[in-house]
């Protein structure tokens, strides 16, 4: 697997054109927002990453007709660069109402120096590509955070595989052989309990809260195939978003060969 991007594959992120009065709204201070679409000349992938994007903009304090909003956007096959924008300017104004208030609720302890009390990120990176036999793996990665005045922010890695010749994204299910997911989710299972004992944590004590699961986000890279939580997920916010790789031996009988090449 390479992590350069290959010459048959394009990548490009950008912003969309959105109206230049967007943030007139803001008071002292504006959120921080970032945000990145992506542009890779093949319309299915861009509009699953695209869109993904759009949805981590969005707020859970925006209105019951904004969501109904989302629902139209996300049905959409292939959204324009129209849409794109109308749907991020919706998430973007009440992202600066949440910021506002939040502001106007700290009164005078608000110092309009400090950072915003609003910050939101979505921004997507390329991390490689893996040539199986019939088809090329490309591999991708959103990187999403979210902070609203709270103790913390949340951070989020979402892995994304494509399969460019049946252009799908992957879940493990499309590399497993037959009747072969309990043996992969023994495997991950024993890198968590390992991972607790390191955490000098009691593993049955540890699960009575954090029970495990096998998660669909993974990817491929040069040791084997990885699996990522994200935070809460298996584990408290302060252990960040476990990690755990399994070997390409010891993969063998249990993801289909082309995968492990």
């Amino acid at each position: 697997m390479a992590s350069a991007q290959p010459q048959s594959f394009y990548w490009q992120t950008y912003q969309p054109d959105m109206d230049s009065k967007l943030f007139d709204g803001c008071g002292s201070t504006c959120p921080d927002i970032k945000y990145e679409l992506v542009n890779t000349s093949n319309p299915w992938l861009d509009a699953l990453v695209s869109k993904a994007v759009v949805n981590a903009i969005a707020t859970d304090s925006e209105e019951t007709t904004s969501k109904s909003k989302y629902t139209k956007f996300n049905a959409l096959k292939s959204p324009t660069q129209a849409q794109y924008a109308e749907q991020l300017a919706t998430s973007i104004k009440a992202l600066i109402a949440e910021n506002n208030n939040l502001i106007a609720n700290r009164g005078k302890d608000w110092d309009a120096s400090s950072p915003a009390l609003v910050q939101t990120w979505a921004e997507p990176q390329y991390i490689g590509h893996k040539n199986l036999a019939n088809t090329t793996l490309e591999l991708i990665q959103l990187g999403t955070y979210h902070y609203s005045g709270g103790a913390h922010g949340l951070a989020n890695r979402d892995y994304y595989v494509f399969d460019m010749a049946k252009q799908k994204r992957l879940i493990p299910n499309d590399i497993l052989l037959p009747n072969q997911k309990a043996k992969l989710e023994t495997l991950v299972k024993t890198q968590f309990i390992d991972w607790i004992k390191q955490n000098d944590q009691d593993p049955i004590e540890y699960q009575k809260t954090w029970p495990f699961k096998l998660t669909d986000n993974f990817t491929f890279d040069k040791n084997g195939v990885t699996f990522i939580y994200q935070p809460y997920e298996i584990s408290p916010y302060a252990y960040g978003m476990p990690k755990f790789t399994v070997p390409y031996t010891a993969l063998k009988g249990i993801v289909k060969s082309d995968y492990l090449k």
